[in-house]
């Protein structure tokens, strides 16, 4: 189902002040694998944000849900040469739903997280820099 056809019920709002760091291919095969340490700092600092604010809201019994979601992403940048020399909105998403997972859902595959949008602007005076990320239940 189309979620633009469903009534979508917002679960968190959450506002981080940082600019994302896109996903990147693990480098490396077996005992030898590894991410870039610039991932997973963006990864542990974006899921700690999450769990600050599930517990700010009083929802730890409610995370990880079993609940079908969507995830609304919204990045915004200071000037063009920074959006120039950003990652791939599918990377800026993907980085996301990895950090989140075991903390909003338990996997992020299409059973919990049935789709996201990416958004990439300027800043304005109704948004500041950073990443703002919604999830809503569909």
């Amino acid at each position: 189902m189309n979620p633009l056809q469903v009534n979508l019920n917002k679960l968190l709002d959450v506002h981080v002040p940082e600019l994302p760091v896109g996903w990147k291919r693990t480098r490396g095969s077996g005992a030898q694998r590894w991410m870039p340490q610039e991932v997973k700092d963006w990864k542990e600092y974006l899921a700690e944000e999450f769990e600050n604010e599930i517990g700010a809201l009083g929802l730890e019994k409610e995370f990880p849900s079993e609940k079908r979601m969507f995830i609304s992403i919204n990045v915004y940048y200071e000037e063009d040469k920074k959006i120039k020399r950003t990652a791939d909105s599918d990377n800026i998403a993907k980085a996301i739903l990895d950090a989140l997972t075991g903390v909003v859902w338990p996997d992020d595959n299409p059973h919990y997280v049935r789709g996201h949008s990416v958004w990439i602007d300027f800043a304005t005076e109704e948004s500041t820099i950073g990443t703002y990320i919604v999830i809503y239940e569909c």
